[in-house]
C-alpha cells in the first residue's frame, strides 16, 4: 500500500526572507493520509523545519499503528525538511521507504491537496 504525507500551509506566509522564527498567527498543516483508506493523520505546528517534520512523521507511523495500518512507503513533496537527514534516519528507523513527488506536480499530491481545499 502506498502511502502520503505532505504538509502544507494553513495560511499564506508573510515571510519574505528566510527566518528561523516562526510567524506569529501562522501555523502549518502536517499530514499524512492512507493512500488506501484515506485515514488522514494532521497535526497544528509551528513550522515547516525538518525538527518539526520528522517527529511529526514519528507520531503518525505510532498513531496508524494503533490503527492497524503500517506505512511502507511516504511520498512527500520537495520541501528541505523532506530532503533533510533526520526525516532520511526517521523513515530508515521506521522501516519506510522515501519518494518525493516531481518538481512542478501538484497532481502527484493532490489527496492532500484535496484534503486541505487548496487549489494549486
Amino acid at each position: 500500500m502506498a502511502r502520503g504525507l505532505r504538509n502544507k500551509r494553513a495560511t499564506t506566509s508573510p515571510r519574505h526572507g528566510k527566518s528561523s522564527h516562526p510567524v506569529i498567527g501562522y501555523s502549518y498543516l502536517h499530514t499524512a493520509i492512507d493512500d488506501h483508506s484515506r485515514l488522514a493523520c494532521t497535526e497544528i505546528l509551528p513550522d515547516e523545519h525538518k525538527e518539526t517534520a520528522a517527529p511529526f512523521l514519528t507520531r503518525a507511523h505510532t498513531w496508524y499503528a494503533a490503527t492497524g495500518i503500517t506505512i511502507e512507503r511516504v511520498i512527500s513533496d520537495n520541501g528541505a525538511c523532506y530532503r533533510s537527514g533526520p526525516w532520511a534516519a526517521d523513515c530508515a528507523a521506521l522501516g519506510i521507504t522515501r519518494k518525493r513527488t516531481r518538481p512542478c506536480r501538484p497532481q502527484t499530491s493532490g489527496k492532500v491537496e484535496r484534503f486541505h481545499r487548496t487549489g494549486r
